[in-house]
């Protein structure tokens, strides 16, 4: 059995499952565990407790991309787990800016490069797939090949007059469960549809069957919003648990599209498949 369960979103799971603004999993099976992103504070570790969560069994720790909503708490897991390898693409600790305006705040990642090799932790920095427990692997750096998925003009490297940052740490994880495979996204600022296509054509073998996470929709215009919709209508769309950053219109629009697919996803959210 594989099981995933969500300890960070924007949404918390009522009672004692607070959320905050960022994302965390955690993946076990008989086989080992991993943990995918940690939030931006510590929150991540407190609801494992709450749920009975044994984050000790996490041999790797992977980020997602290096925005702080993701590795806020990698000091934290680190702490939990010291001897779990740290998996990231080579960009993950680059400065990184968000610029509004005149405002303009750092986004990067709270905990430097430095840091991660003073924690003795064993450091994987790669832009091609990292096997992982349970039968998974990172996708890696994704090839952007749609006109229509863009980043986020805000972002930049080296400050708000730096170069436009496009984000391309952006990773997803591909978990092997019976008859496919479960596609677990940080904020896939890569675009879900340019994921999901590197995915096809990268592991044919292994059809997603489910998509979880943050999709980065929000803000999106209502072109890409419909044309991401009608990719997963032609493809045949997976079971859908959208989170942290897919915004409010974006999941909308996919529970309307595809109301047997689309399923609400917030801190305890647990989901079990069975193993490959």
């Amino acid at each position: 059995m594989v099981r995933i369960t969500v300890l960070v979103d924007d949404v918390g799971g009522g009672g004692d499952l607070p959320g905050e603004h960022g994302w965390s999993a955690f993946v076990e099976c008989a086989a080992g565990a991993f943990l995918f992103d940690t939030g931006q504070s510590e929150l991540f570790a407190e609801n494992a407790e709450r749920l009975g969560v044994r984050l000790s069994r996490a041999g790797h720790i992977v980020l997602s991309h290096g925005h702080y909503d993701h590795t806020g708490g990698l000091g934290r897991a680190l702490a939990e787990v010291p001897t779990a390898a740290v998996v990231a693409h080579e960009a993950a600790f680059v400065d990184r800016y968000a610029a509004d305006g005149a405002a303009v705040r750092s986004i990067g990642s709270p905990i430097g490069l430095q840091a991660v090799r003073d924690s003795g932790a064993w450091l994987s920095l790669s832009a091609d797939p990292v096997d992982l427990p349970c039968g998974a692997i990172t996708t890696g750096q994704i090839p952007r090949v749609t006109d229509f998925e863009t980043v986020t003009a805000s972002f930049h490297l080296e400050g708000a007059d730096g170069p436009h940052d496009p984000v391309p740490d952006d990773l997803a994880v591909l978990t092997a469960v019976h008859g496919g495979a479960v596609l677990l996204c940080g904020c896939a600022h890569a675009g879900l549809v340019n994921t999901l296509i590197y995915v096809a054509e990268r592991w044919p073998e292994r059809p997603v069957v489910a998509v979880v996470g943050g999709l980065h929709m929000v803000g999106a215009s209502p072109e890409r919003i419909e044309r991401t919709l009608d990719f997963l209508e032609d493809l045949g769309p997976p079971d859908i648990w959208p989170s942290h950053c897919t915004g409010g219109p974006a999941v909308g629009a996919l529970s309307a599209r595809f109301p047997d697919h689309v399923h609400p996803c917030h801190v305890g959210t647990v989901l079990e498949y069975p193993a490959d």
